[in-house]
C-alpha cells in the first residue's frame, strides 16, 4: 500500500482521473478511452475496461459476506484500498 499511496499521491498531484486514464491510454497501457461512452463518473476504453468508482460503503458491503476484518483506506483524496488481513 505504501507503494501504491505514494504513485497515487503523485498521480493526485499531477492529473485528474480521466487524464490520467488517458496517459495510461496514450501509453498503451489500457485501450483508448471511448469518448461518447465516458461520463457520468464512468470511464470506458475500447478494450473493453470500464472504470467505476465504488466508495466505502460499497467495499463494505461487497466483503461482509467473507466474515474478515478490513480497513480501508482512502488515499490522495481519490482512490480508495479496501485492505483485508486474513491470518
Amino acid at each position: 500500500v505504501g507503494r501504491a499511496r505514494s504513485l497515487l499521491e503523485l498521480r493526485g498531484t499531477l492529473l485528474g482521473r480521466l487524464e490520467w486514464f488517458r496517459a495510461q491510454a496514450a501509453r498503451g497501457l489500457v485501450g483508448a478511452i471511448d469518448e461518447e461512452a465516458t461520463g457520468n463518473g464512468v470511464i470506458v476504453c475500447t478494450d473493453g475496461l470500464r472504470l467505476e468508482t465504488v466508495g466505502a460503503d460499497a467495499f463494505r458491503d461487497l466483503t461482509a459476506p467473507l466474515g474478515l476484518p478490513v480497513r480501508i483506506e482512502e488515499v490522495a483524496g481519490s482512490s480508495l484500498f479496501c485492505i483485508i488481513h486474513v491470518e
